[in-house]
């Protein structure tokens, strides 16, 4: 048995009352667990078959790919992640992203720090387009794709706020710059364009 902290990111119906989980975790990267029955009564389990749940999740390894999971601890529901369709079309837009890019069972500790964190700031924070703006930008970082040129010829961003979105570790910095919506989308639309030109 392996308890790993992770992020709910696909649930599926697993014959009547099971739970096929889609996690990003913390010590796996990309993996796929099953709870088989999710009685009513196990708020533990419950939860954890939710999208965006943050918790430790207790593994065992099955013959196939697949884990299985009897145990959870709750870490965060991240409800603030939920507070408008918005916000939630945009994370479960960037979420496909994460499951169509990322190698499954190869170890993500970057990646899985890095969403976990930015989850944490969203759910409790207003800012959530500045958060999730340097979300999109870090994660292009991180897989090697961030173009600065790109991103000013295309966006009314300035340049100085896509420095500070993509490389500022102080979350205050990030949260003061007071990215509007349509900042966010525009940083959302070239994102996406970047992505697309990698598939």
């Amino acid at each position: 048995m392996q308890a790993t902290k992770a992020i709910v990111l696909k649930s599926i119906n697993f014959q009547e009352s099971g739970k096929i989980l889609s996690l990003l975790s913390q010590d796996l990267g990309l993996i796929q667990c099953i709870i088989k029955t999710i009685p009513e009564k196990r708020y533990d389990l419950v939860q954890a078959s939710s999208p965006l749940f943050t918790g430790i999740f207790h593994l065992k390894k099955s013959s196939s790919e697949i884990y299985s999971c009897k145990e959870v601890s709750i870490n965060c529901l991240n409800d603030g992640l939920k507070s408008s369709y918005f916000l939630l079309k945009s994370i479960i837009d960037f979420i496909q992203v994460i499951l169509k890019t990322q190698i499954k069972n190869r170890p993500l500790p970057l990646l899985y720090q890095l969403i976990s964190v930015f989850f944490h700031e969203m759910n409790k924070k207003d800012q959530k387009e500045s958060f999730f703006s340097s979300l999109l930008l870090k994660f292009l970082r991180h897989e090697g794709l961030l173009n600065f040129d790109h991103f000013s010829e295309n966006t009314k961003v300035s340049l100085d706020k896509l420095q500070i979105l993509a490389l500022s570790t102080n979350q205050s910095d990030i949260y003061n710059l007071n990215i509007t919506i349509d900042e966010f989308k525009e940083i959302q639309t070239c994102f996406y364009s970047v992505i697309k030109s990698q598939l």
